[in-house]
């Protein structure tokens, strides 16, 4: 059975797509990836999101690669469809499952 990898969506539009938090269902273990500022001030959605899970990736237990967890997108009540929509294209481009992050 895989793990699960929770991913707040809403973290990522609050900060103007320099945060995204995430967390392993069933541990302690979570974290925010954080661009800095040269690589979000007007970068296209779909490259930061490559780019925040370029980082989550780094941030799994030694050992551990994308291709060992199934991955969900959590959307808060607050966020606009079109948000959905537009994360969830640009998620779906970006997550490969390349093990080499």
């Amino acid at each position: 059975m895989k793990k699960e990898i929770n991913i707040n969506v809403a973290s990522f539009y609050e900060s103007d797509y320099k945060q995204l938090s995430w967390s392993i269902e069933g541990s302690s273990q979570s974290g925010t990836s954080t661009l800095d500022e040269q690589h979000y001030d007007k970068i296209a959605i779909s490259n930061a999101v490559e780019k925040h899970l370029q980082q989550i990736s780094k941030s799994l237990p030694e050992g551990d690669n994308f291709s060992d967890y199934e991955m969900s997108l959590l959307f808060e009540d607050g966020l606009e469809a079109a948000q959905k929509e537009e994360f969830t294209a640009a998620f779906n481009d970006s997550n490969t499952r390349d093990e080499s992050f």
